[in-house]
């Protein structure tokens, strides 16, 4: 792992996603006891699903040079693609986590038992868990393309409202007195120039909680993986 890139059986699509895994869960540990104010989550998030984009490339390479597997009518000796759907796509041009889980997860079903054959330990095991399936199509449903937690989509103005952290609530609720009504402990408010509110915004402390659960479920699952395929695949080189 700590041989140049171009050394590595995979190319260091490996070690550049434990890279961005450890960068994120730094991240999260430094700010665990504080309100994510200004967005602090997107950054994180966005190295948790690059580095498991990178994990399901390493995978993708490692099995196809380690089981001769080629890729498409090209060698597996050639440059990595992946299939998406009929066609094959050079591996640096697919970033949906969908498409490149389900290319990873049919090569270790498709070859479950040579995989086996060739394991050098017993605590080898290649079961994908049905968790896994499910934090894929949660990250792939937020992030298909690589973006979502990169910049603000100009496009989908639904999208930058669900990651903003606050959101917007009815000034008459949010200064009411009813009973028993529970107020926001972060928010703010806009006056106009009367000193009237006009509009008020309170945080959600459960913004992307769906997305950031499914993101650190599915690192978890493809850097225990990537570990094993490194050792019982390509001599932990």
């Amino acid at each position: 792992m700590l041989a140049p890139l171009g050394d590595h059986y995979d190319d260091g699509f490996g070690a550049m996603g434990l890279s961005f895994s450890l960068a994120a869960r730094t991240l999260i540990e430094a700010r665990k006891d504080n309100r994510n104010i200004f967005l602090e989550h997107l950054p994180s998030n966005f190295l948790l699903r690059h580095a498991i984009e990178l994990y399901l490339k390493s995978g993708i390479i490692i099995l196809h040079r380690r089981l001769n597997i080629p890729f498409g009518d090209q060698p597996h000796t050639a440059q990595p693609a992946v299939r998406v759907g009929g066609a094959w796509k050079a591996i640096q041009k697919v970033h949906s986590v969908g498409d490149l889980y389900a290319h990873w997860k049919d090569l270790i079903q498709t070859n479950r038992k040579l995989l086996e054959s060739i394991c050098k330990f017993e605590s080898a095991k290649w079961d994908v868990p049905r968790e896994l399936d499910e934090a894929i199509a949660i990250i792939d449903e937020t992030d298909s393309r690589s973006t979502y937690y990169r910049y603000p989509d100009l496009r989908d103005e639904k999208a930058d409202l669900e990651k903003s952290n606050f959101k917007e609530v009815p000034v008459s609720e949010l200064f009411s007195s009813g009973q028993g009504q529970q107020q926001p402990a972060v928010l703010f408010a806009i006056k106009n120039d009367e000193g009237d509110f006009t509009r008020a915004f309170a945080l959600d402390d459960n913004t992307e909680q769906r997305a950031t659960s499914a993101l650190l479920a599915a690192d978890k699952e493809m850097d225990e993986f990537h570990a094993m395929m490194r050792l019982e695949l390509t001599d932990t080189w």
